[in-house]
């Protein structure tokens, strides 16, 4: 499934660290998402307003879980 990045996981290095040496991702791209942009801060994110540029990211369900774990999903990140 395809994911929007726009910080760290842009870099394959770090995407390699945090899905680990069994990961079967793929960068898909280069993107842009329309109606966010992107705040800098102790942890960027994006808020209504602009456009983002980014890349696609293809993961399966178990690199999705990888991912939703380093970006703090379940603590509401």
């Amino acid at each position: 499934m395809p994911v929007f990045v726009y910080g760290t996981l842009t870099k394959r290095e770090r995407v390699a660290t945090v899905l680990g040496d069994d990961a079967h991702y793929e960068f898909a791209g280069r993107a842009t998402l329309e109606g966010l942009h992107r705040v800098d801060g102790r942890y960027p994110t994006l808020v209504p307003g602009g456009s983002v540029d980014g890349r696609l990211l293809a993961v399966d369900a178990a690199d999705l879980e990888r991912l939703d774990r380093y970006e703090g999903v379940e603590r509401g990140l």
